[in-house]
Protein backbone atom coordinates (compact mmCIF):
# COMPACT_ATOMS: atom_id res chain seq x y z
CA UNK A 1 0.00 0.00 0.00
CA UNK A 2 1.25 3.51 -0.81
CA UNK A 3 2.40 5.68 2.07
CA UNK A 4 3.36 9.33 1.65
CA UNK A 5 6.99 10.21 2.49
CA UNK A 6 7.47 10.27 6.26
CA UNK A 7 4.19 8.49 6.99
CA UNK A 8 3.74 5.07 8.52
CA UNK A 9 -0.05 5.11 8.25
CA UNK A 10 -1.93 3.82 5.20
CA UNK A 11 -4.98 5.88 6.19
CA UNK A 12 -3.34 9.16 5.20
CA UNK A 13 -4.09 8.27 1.59
CA UNK A 14 -7.77 8.96 2.22
CA UNK A 15 -7.14 12.63 1.56
CA UNK A 16 -8.28 13.81 -1.83
CA UNK A 17 -5.84 15.40 -4.21
CA UNK A 18 -8.34 17.88 -5.67
CA UNK A 19 -10.21 19.25 -2.66
CA UNK A 20 -10.80 22.83 -3.80
CA UNK A 21 -13.77 24.22 -5.68
CA UNK A 22 -15.74 21.07 -6.31
CA UNK A 23 -18.70 22.19 -8.42
CA UNK A 24 -22.17 21.69 -6.99
CA UNK A 25 -23.07 19.03 -9.58
CA UNK A 26 -20.01 16.97 -8.53
CA UNK A 27 -20.87 17.39 -4.84
CA UNK A 28 -24.39 16.19 -5.61
CA UNK A 29 -22.97 13.22 -7.54
CA UNK A 30 -20.61 12.41 -4.64
CA UNK A 31 -23.50 12.53 -2.16
CA UNK A 32 -25.56 10.21 -4.37
CA UNK A 33 -22.69 7.76 -4.95
CA UNK A 34 -21.60 7.69 -1.28
CA UNK A 35 -25.20 7.24 -0.13
CA UNK A 36 -25.66 4.31 -2.52
CA UNK A 37 -22.27 2.79 -1.66
CA UNK A 38 -22.58 3.11 2.12
CA UNK A 39 -26.30 2.47 2.69
CA UNK A 40 -25.74 -1.11 3.87
CA UNK A 41 -22.67 -0.48 6.06
CA UNK A 42 -23.41 -1.54 9.61
CA UNK A 43 -21.98 0.40 12.59
CA UNK A 44 -18.78 -1.07 14.00
CA UNK A 45 -16.45 -0.48 16.91
CA UNK A 46 -12.73 0.15 16.98
CA UNK A 47 -10.28 0.20 19.81
CA UNK A 48 -7.81 3.08 19.48
CA UNK A 49 -4.59 2.20 21.20
CA UNK A 50 -1.23 3.75 21.74
CA UNK A 51 -0.84 7.19 20.20
CA UNK A 52 2.51 8.20 18.78
CA UNK A 53 3.13 11.80 17.82
CA UNK A 54 5.78 12.98 15.41
CA UNK A 55 6.48 16.02 13.29
CA UNK A 56 4.22 14.45 10.62
CA UNK A 57 1.17 14.05 12.83
CA UNK A 58 -0.31 11.49 15.21
CA UNK A 59 -0.38 7.76 14.52
CA UNK A 60 -2.84 5.52 16.34
CA UNK A 61 -3.10 1.75 16.46
CA UNK A 62 -6.61 0.61 15.53
CA UNK A 63 -8.04 -2.82 16.26
CA UNK A 64 -9.74 -4.63 14.67
CA UNK A 65 -9.18 -2.74 11.44
CA UNK A 66 -10.77 -5.01 8.84
CA UNK A 67 -14.12 -3.19 8.81
CA UNK A 68 -12.37 0.19 8.69
CA UNK A 69 -10.25 -1.00 5.75
CA UNK A 70 -13.39 -2.17 3.95
CA UNK A 71 -15.09 1.18 4.62
CA UNK A 72 -12.03 3.05 3.35
CA UNK A 73 -12.02 0.97 0.17
CA UNK A 74 -15.72 1.57 -0.48
CA UNK A 75 -15.41 5.33 0.05
CA UNK A 76 -12.39 5.52 -2.28
CA UNK A 77 -14.25 3.55 -4.93
CA UNK A 78 -17.25 5.90 -4.68
CA UNK A 79 -15.02 8.98 -4.99
CA UNK A 80 -13.15 7.37 -7.89
CA UNK A 81 -16.45 6.61 -9.68
CA UNK A 82 -17.42 10.29 -9.59
CA UNK A 83 -14.10 12.16 -9.76
CA UNK A 84 -11.67 9.67 -11.32
CA UNK A 85 -8.46 7.99 -10.15
CA UNK A 86 -6.61 11.25 -9.51
CA UNK A 87 -9.10 12.21 -6.79
CA UNK A 88 -7.89 9.43 -4.49
CA UNK A 89 -4.15 9.80 -5.09
CA UNK A 90 -1.54 12.26 -3.93
CA UNK A 91 -0.56 14.75 -6.64
CA UNK A 92 2.51 13.67 -8.58
CA UNK A 93 2.74 10.27 -6.87
CA UNK A 94 1.70 6.99 -8.45
CA UNK A 95 0.12 4.38 -6.20
CA UNK A 96 1.25 1.55 -8.46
Amino acid sequence: MFRPPGSTSPWTRSQTSRPLRIPQHERDALIDELTKTLRDVEPFSLMVGSLLSSRYGVIADLHPDDQLAALHHRVCEAIRAVRGDAAVQYPGVSST
